[in-house]
Order: C-alpha cells, then sequence, then structure tokens
C-alpha cells in the first residue's frame, strides 16, 4: 500500500521494504490525478484490520447480514486505534447476484458460483464461521476430486440465501434492500447469468438495482 502510494505520484521511487525494494522506479506516463483511494479486499481478522488502519476503504465479498456488522467493527476498531475515523473508511461488497421470473434458474446459477468458491480455503473459513461446517467440509472434499457437480449439490437453499442474492427479482430487491441496512456504503453486484441469457439478465438486473432506494 505504502509503495502503491509513492509509485502514484509519478516521481522517481526509492524504496526499502521488508518484502519489496526499488530504486529509481517511476511510472512511464505522468499520471493522470495524484491521489488514487486504495481499497484492501478482506475476509479474515488481520486483513479487516489493516484497512482500517492505511486503506481508504474495505472490499467484501460474499457478505452475510452478520459478517458485514463484524468486519465493519473491526475496520473501525483499527482506523480509531490510528487516529483515524470509521467514516473515513468507505465499505464495499462483493454480492453474487441472479435473477430471472423462474427463480430456480437463478437460484441455480448462483448455486454454482457459490460451490465453485468453495475451493478456497478462506471462502470455506467464511462458510463455517456463519454455521456451515459440515458444507465446508464436504466442499473441500468435492474440489480435492475437481467433482463440481457435487459441490454445486452441497451449496443447500439455507447456505445460498446467505451468501448470494439469487431469485426473482422481488426476491433479489428484497435481498439488496437487507444488505443495505446493514451500514455498507455501497454494493457491487456479480451477475450470475441464469439460463444462458447474458444481455436479458444483466438488463433485468439493472431494472431491479435501479428501483432500489
Amino acid at each position: 500500500m505504502e509503495l502503491i502510494r509513492l509509485g502514484i505520484r509519478g516521481e522517481p521511487v526509492d524504496y526499502e521494504g521488508e518484502a519489496s525494494r526499488l530504486k529509481g522506479a517511476q511510472l512511464s506516463c505522468p499520471p493522470r490525478r495524484f491521489y488514487i483511494p486504495l481499497y484492501i479486499a478482506a475476509i479474515k481478522p488481520a486483513s479487516l484490520r489493516l484497512a482500517g488502519a492505511i486503506a481508504d476503504g474495505v472490499f467484501l465479498s460474499m457478505p452475510t447480514s452478520r459478517s458485514i456488522g463484524r468486519a465493519l467493527s473491526l475496520a473501525a476498531e483499527d482506523a480509531r486505534a490510528n487516529a483515524r475515523t470509521s467514516a473515513g473508511i468507505h465499505s464495499v461488497a462483493y454480492v453474487f447476484t441472479a435473477l430471472s421470473e423462474d427463480g430456480k434458474t437463478a437460484r441455480a446459477s448462483a448455486r454454482a458460483l457459490v460451490a465453485y468458491y468453495g475451493r478456497l480455503r478462506h471462502y470455506r473459513d467464511l462458510f463455517r464461521a456463519e454455521g456451515f461446517a459440515r458444507e465446508a467440509l464436504v466442499l473441500e472434499s468435492c474440489w480435492q476430486r475437481n467433482d463440481a457437480e457435487s459441490a454445486t449439490r452441497v451449496v443447500n437453499d439455507e447456505m445460498l440465501a446467505r451468501f448470494s442474492a439469487a431469485g426473482t427479482p422481488r426476491e433479489v430487491r428484497r435481498r439488496i434492500d437487507e444488505l443495505s441496512s446493514t451500514g455498507l456504503d455501497e454494493i457491487v453486484l456479480y451477475p450470475c447469468i441464469a439460463g444462458g441469457q447474458t444481455k436479458e439478465t444483466v438488463l433485468a438486473m439493472i431494472k431491479t438495482l435501479g428501483a432500489c432506494r
């Protein structure tokens, strides 16, 4: 973070850090602006605290109503410890979103994506923290065999509802409203394409989001 902030000023950078060393490094073209907000994508407590201590914002993935509160609290705690205000830490969440008039089709699309992220240990840890320890264990076993079909079946309806916004437009809007009420500053929708209808799915998502207040 420190190195990037030095680099984007456009001046030559001499830097001696624990992991990175640079001498005379400089951007190949003048920067369009000299300050760019930097966010830390975080799930684990240490990363969330680091975001509060040094970043302009924190970027959450697969947020739940409970995990958002916990994450923002940790970031705010270290913001205060570093003489910063928690209001200065912009919070953004990445929400897997699938919608269709046929809610079953939308949920099937989101289910596959949630299962896919179960390949990674830190997401399985997130599942465990939300009460899905058994599912996390089975997902690990499925991906060790590279069995995507079985992994997708592991993601039950309760798990899907917790880690995505999937269903009919009305259901998706209700879920987005729920997440918006948790203290987040911004939500970024990650479109899960339902039924192979890419254009129709994205346009419906924009329409649904535009109706949210």
